[in-house]
């Protein structure tokens, strides 16, 4: 349906300066007519961008296109400190669904489109919205988007930072199937996922094996960092919560806590733990999580034993947990 809407056929077809002319013919022959057409639910975001100086009569606009146009406006002006916010009367609700909606329509339709380096930009700024202000958005259109843009070596920079700046750790698989892709493409998911162990060393197929095990071991257990391109050359977006893994207690990703009560005894294990230094932290949940992942019953008798028995099991001595 949206590629028999007239506007979004002629750019298609015939490019930008041709969807212009076409919309000066409609509009100077039939203005209603014209204006209903631009209002239609299938027109793309790419035909309204286009045409976002040849539209005049704003008040004849559709609620999204005229928060499409005032974003454009906002975003090339660089006047980016919040989402734009339509002078009309709306529920706080209403304003949130039609924004988000708006976004929403500009990523689906639009991300295909590599128009011109505004074009992306715009874009850019709808999913900084979307998945950051407004906590919107699947990570699986967005991970498609960046690689989308990365193989076409369009500007993926801010994509790139929005998906590290994302505490939902399911991103990880999305950006993994990108491993049986082309060369190109399997090299940056690589890069992405450099702090999984093995992910650059293994055929695609051992590599993607090896990061669903890691994720099905460690999800619970992810801390996320909130680093991102812009701090860091090689982001470690997150890092495993060793005491979390130890004890088999997931925790919240963005606070560390514990998500599920702790005993008075998990508490004190729990702050003994933290004093250990991190080559031993990770010793000692990996052993944990082998005994839970074999014999969850036998494993529960193992945790319960003090910290001390599990440091002298690895011949590990530590003054202040005897």
């Amino acid at each position: 349906m949206r590629q028999r809407h007239l506007f979004n056929r002629v750019f298609s077809e015939e490019g930008p300066e041709a969807l212009r002319q076409k919309w000066i013919e409609e509009v100077s022959r039939k203005p209603k007519e014209a204006y209903e057409k631009l209002n239609d639910p299938f027109l793309d975001f790419p035909s309204l961008f286009v045409l976002k100086d040849d539209v005049k009569e704003i008040e004849e606009l559709s609620i999204r296109n005229r928060i499409a146009l005032l974003h454009i406006e906002k975003v090339l002006n660089l006047n980016l400190t919040a989402p734009p916010i339509l002078d009309l009367p709306m529920s706080d609700l209403e304003t949130y669904d039609n924004h988000v909606q708006c976004y929403s329509w500009m990523i689906e339709s639009g991300s295909a489109t590599l128009l011109n380096n505004d074009f992306l930009y715009v874009i850019d700024h709808a999913c900084t919205h979307l998945y950051h202000f407004y906590k919107e958005g699947h990570m699986a259109q967005l991970v498609e988007l960046l690689f989308h843009r990365y193989r076409n070596s369009a500007q993926h920079h801010y994509l790139l930072q929005l998906l590290y700046d994302s505490p939902q750790c399911e991103w990880l698989l999305y950006v993994a199937r990108y491993l049986y892709a082309s060369p190109k493409e399997r090299r940056f998911a690589q890069r992405i996922l450099h702090f999984i162990p093995n992910v650059r060393s293994t055929s695609p197929e051992v590599a993607i094996e090896t990061i669903e095990d890691w994720y099905e071991e460690h999800h619970q257990y992810l801390l996320f960092t909130g680093e991102t391109n812009d701090t860091n050359h090689d982001p470690v977006p997150f890092v495993i919560h060793y005491g979390a893994k130890y004890l088999g207690k997931a925790i919240h990703c963005q606070t560390g806590q514990y998500i599920s009560p702790l005993s008075h005894q998990e508490f004190d294990k729990a702050q003994s733990f933290a004093q250990l230094s991190l080559d031993v932290q990770e010793r000692l949940s990996t052993t944990s999580a082998h005994y839970r992942k074999e014999n969850r019953s036998k494993w529960r008798e193992w945790i319960k034993q003090p910290l001390s028995a599990h440091l002298d099991e690895h011949r590990i001595y530590r003054p202040c947990c005897h």
